[in-house]
Protein backbone atom coordinates (compact mmCIF):
# COMPACT_ATOMS: atom_id res chain seq x y z
CA UNK A 1 0.00 0.00 0.00
CA UNK A 2 2.85 2.15 0.94
CA UNK A 3 4.68 1.67 -2.57
CA UNK A 4 0.65 2.75 -4.49
CA UNK A 5 0.90 6.01 -2.23
CA UNK A 6 4.46 6.56 -3.35
CA UNK A 7 3.23 6.43 -7.03
CA UNK A 8 0.01 8.43 -6.67
CA UNK A 9 2.20 10.99 -5.07
CA UNK A 10 4.35 11.06 -8.04
CA UNK A 11 1.30 10.71 -10.81
CA UNK A 12 -0.42 13.82 -9.01
CA UNK A 13 2.36 16.42 -8.82
CA UNK A 14 3.00 14.95 -12.51
CA UNK A 15 -1.06 15.93 -13.66
CA UNK A 16 -0.45 19.13 -11.65
CA UNK A 17 2.37 20.36 -13.95
CA UNK A 18 0.79 19.06 -17.01
CA UNK A 19 -2.86 17.38 -16.81
CA UNK A 20 -3.21 17.10 -20.49
CA UNK A 21 0.34 14.85 -20.80
CA UNK A 22 -0.52 13.17 -17.11
CA UNK A 23 -3.86 12.01 -16.44
CA UNK A 24 -4.86 10.63 -13.09
CA UNK A 25 -4.64 7.21 -13.68
CA UNK A 26 -7.67 5.01 -12.13
CA UNK A 27 -11.88 4.94 -12.60
CA UNK A 28 -13.35 7.89 -11.05
CA UNK A 29 -15.19 6.50 -8.15
CA UNK A 30 -17.71 9.31 -8.62
CA UNK A 31 -18.50 7.31 -12.10
CA UNK A 32 -18.82 3.94 -10.71
CA UNK A 33 -21.33 4.20 -7.74
CA UNK A 34 -23.24 1.06 -9.06
CA UNK A 35 -20.23 -0.99 -8.39
CA UNK A 36 -21.08 -3.53 -5.38
CA UNK A 37 -17.47 -2.81 -3.71
CA UNK A 38 -18.04 0.83 -3.94
CA UNK A 39 -21.16 0.99 -2.65
CA UNK A 40 -19.84 -1.77 0.23
CA UNK A 41 -17.72 1.19 0.84
CA UNK A 42 -20.20 3.83 1.08
CA UNK A 43 -22.37 2.22 3.35
CA UNK A 44 -19.37 1.19 5.75
CA UNK A 45 -18.54 4.74 5.93
CA UNK A 46 -14.79 4.31 4.25
CA UNK A 47 -15.21 6.78 1.75
CA UNK A 48 -18.28 9.79 1.97
CA UNK A 49 -19.78 11.36 -1.50
CA UNK A 50 -20.02 14.48 0.70
CA UNK A 51 -16.04 14.42 1.65
CA UNK A 52 -15.34 17.37 0.05
CA UNK A 53 -12.54 15.63 -2.22
CA UNK A 54 -14.53 12.54 -3.02
CA UNK A 55 -13.95 13.81 -7.17
CA UNK A 56 -9.90 12.42 -6.23
CA UNK A 57 -11.23 9.03 -5.71
CA UNK A 58 -9.94 6.70 -7.89
CA UNK A 59 -10.01 2.50 -8.63
CA UNK A 60 -6.66 1.21 -9.33
CA UNK A 61 -7.31 -2.12 -10.17
CA UNK A 62 -5.11 -4.52 -10.97
CA UNK A 63 -4.88 -3.04 -14.72
CA UNK A 64 -3.90 -0.39 -13.21
CA UNK A 65 -1.72 -1.50 -11.20
CA UNK A 66 0.82 -3.33 -14.53
CA UNK A 67 0.58 -0.22 -16.21
CA UNK A 68 1.83 1.48 -13.39
CA UNK A 69 4.42 -1.03 -12.92
CA UNK A 70 3.55 -2.28 -9.44
CA UNK A 71 3.25 -5.95 -8.09
CA UNK A 72 -0.47 -7.57 -8.47
CA UNK A 73 -1.45 -8.99 -5.38
CA UNK A 74 -5.02 -8.00 -5.72
CA UNK A 75 -6.86 -11.22 -6.59
CA UNK A 76 -9.84 -9.40 -7.60
CA UNK A 77 -9.42 -7.24 -5.38
CA UNK A 78 -9.00 -3.22 -5.52
CA UNK A 79 -7.44 -0.58 -3.86
CA UNK A 80 -9.05 3.13 -3.90
CA UNK A 81 -6.67 6.39 -3.73
CA UNK A 82 -7.39 9.41 -3.11
CA UNK A 83 -5.11 11.65 -5.45
CA UNK A 84 -5.55 15.06 -2.63
CA UNK A 85 -5.15 13.28 0.35
CA UNK A 86 -3.21 10.72 -0.58
CA UNK A 87 -5.18 7.76 0.89
CA UNK A 88 -5.39 4.48 0.16
CA UNK A 89 -8.28 2.28 0.40
CA UNK A 90 -8.36 -1.24 -0.12
CA UNK A 91 -11.53 -3.12 -1.00
CA UNK A 92 -11.63 -6.19 0.93
CA UNK A 93 -10.06 -4.48 3.85
CA UNK A 94 -7.73 -6.07 6.51
CA UNK A 95 -9.17 -7.79 9.58
CA UNK A 96 -6.34 -6.77 12.57
CA UNK A 97 -7.13 -8.15 15.84
CA UNK A 98 -11.19 -8.69 15.16
CA UNK A 99 -11.18 -5.44 13.85
CA UNK A 100 -11.45 -4.52 10.05
CA UNK A 101 -9.23 -2.23 8.77
CA UNK A 102 -9.68 -0.53 5.25
CA UNK A 103 -7.59 2.68 4.94
CA UNK A 104 -3.20 2.81 5.05
CA UNK A 105 -4.47 5.65 7.91
CA UNK A 106 -5.54 3.10 9.77
CA UNK A 107 -3.52 0.55 9.72
CA UNK A 108 -0.52 2.64 10.29
CA UNK A 109 -2.70 3.80 13.52
CA UNK A 110 -3.75 0.59 14.65
CA UNK A 111 0.55 -0.33 14.20
CA UNK A 112 1.52 2.29 16.01
CA UNK A 113 -0.88 1.83 19.04
CA UNK A 114 0.34 -1.58 19.34
CA UNK A 115 3.88 -0.51 19.38
CA UNK A 116 2.72 1.42 22.11
CA UNK A 117 1.23 -1.19 23.96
Amino acid sequence: MLLVQGKIKVIEQENEMNKEENPLKGLKVSENLENEKVKSLIENKVINPEDANFDKYYIINSETLNELKLQDNLKGEYYIVNYKTYEIIYSKGIEIENEMHYSLTEILEHTENTEER
